[in-house]
């Protein structure tokens, strides 16, 4: 992990099996990170993907601040987010972000942030909390 110069972002390298895309959820995992999912603790995000890594290759992690991308399907399954919405963790997709809070009991709930425009998120990545 390193600082990566302002703005709140940090680089870290993925040690996850997937490649981590642009604005999906990170968590932190041994000496790196991984695709944060909301299934458990020790999952919760750290922040949002700025770049995309392949595992075992470094990444820009964004963990406060605005974040815009042009297209969050990656992590929303959508290319727009829903301005004024707030944004999950997702319980069901690895580094994805959900509108919908999850409500099932063992699932966690933690926001990451709230859409200001349909390309960017104001980026608030809150404790989570365990259903």
């Amino acid at each position: 992990m390193s600082y990566d110069g302002g703005g709140g972002c940090w680089r870290y390298q993925n040690v996850g099996t997937p490649t981590i895309q642009p604005g999906q959820a990170v968590a932190l995992s041994g000496t790196g990170v991984a695709q944060a999912i909301a299934t458990g603790l020790g999952t919760n995000a750290i922040g949002l993907a700025q770049t995309a890594a392949a595992s075992g290759f470094a990444l820009v992690v964004q963990r406060i601040n605005f974040i815009t991308l042009a297209d969050w399907t990656a992590a929303t399954g959508s290319s727009a987010l829903t301005v004024g919405a707030a944004y999950y963790l997702d319980p069901s997709t690895p580094g994805g972000l959900t509108a919908t809070a999850p409500t099932t009991p063992g699932q966690i709930v933690q926001q990451v942030g709230i859409a200001l425009t349909p390309t960017t998120l104001d980026l608030s990545i809150q404790s989570g909390i365990m259903l």
